[in-house]
């Protein structure tokens, strides 16, 4: 159906809808709580993440029947949604908003989205851009790598991307290479309360490195 959810605790959680699926056409949002599907009680009962999806997943043009809480409203909300064949793009538009500024929306990061990334970002090259937004609200996460990929286009060489380091293991830093296509657009990252893991690499790196400005809500 074309959704991200977690379990907490006991409750569904949406995470995250993806762009142009089946949930997002009838208008489920990220942060939604699932009470019931197809009339079965989903919520307070500790049912096991499997069986969740099992119960949402199925052939394509059928239908299930979802009611969510959502925060902010008090009355439950019911949504029928028909299954289909869900896209698996990451960088789901680019365009310019006025003459000199580029938008481009992440909305998660996959194997392809570097490329896809890239593309874009070639074509608004092309209409002379010098502002660029980014917009991974809603995005949460994805490959480490991706999302490293993307930084290392507006960083110069040698400046500190992440570290990871554990308990068992040490200390690797990833550091931006002298690949950059990007250096001269100023930039902006916007992220939500849903803008997780990859997400926030990619806007502390940018903050960090005093490389552009963050916008949004906190994540």
């Amino acid at each position: 159906i074309g959704i991200q959810f977690n379990m907490q605790k006991d409750t569904i959680i949406v995470v995250s809808v993806i762009n142009g699926g089946p949930s997002e056409m009838v208008g489920i949002q990220p942060g939604d709580r699932i009470i019931e599907v197809n009339d079965s009680t989903v919520a307070g009962v500790d049912m096991p993440s499997s069986d969740i999806v099992s119960m949402l997943k199925g052939e394509r043009g059928t239908k299930v029947d979802v009611t969510v809480k959502r925060k902010g409203k008090p009355e439950l909300l019911n949504f029928t949604i028909t299954r289909d064949k869900i896209p698996y793009h990451s960088v789901d538009v680019s365009y310019m908003v006025n003459e000199k500024t580029g938008y481009i929306k992440i909305s998660r990061f996959a194997k392809t989205t570097k490329k896809e990334f890239l593309e874009g970002l070639k074509k608004l090259k092309e209409k002379d851009v010098n502002n660029l937004i980014i917009d991974v609200r809603g995005n949460n996460g994805g490959y480490l790598n991706a999302a490293t990929s993307i930084i290392d286009q507006f960083l110069k060489k040698g400046e500190l991307i992440v570290y990871t380091e554990g308990k068992n293991s040490p200390k690797r830093e990833i550091k931006a290479t002298s690949q950059g296509v990007a250096h001269d657009l100023n930039v902006a990252v916007m992220i939500d309360e849903w803008s997780a893991s990859a997400s926030e690499i990619m806007a502390g790196a940018i903050q960090d490195n005093d490389r552009g400005i963050i916008v949004g809500r906190r994540s």
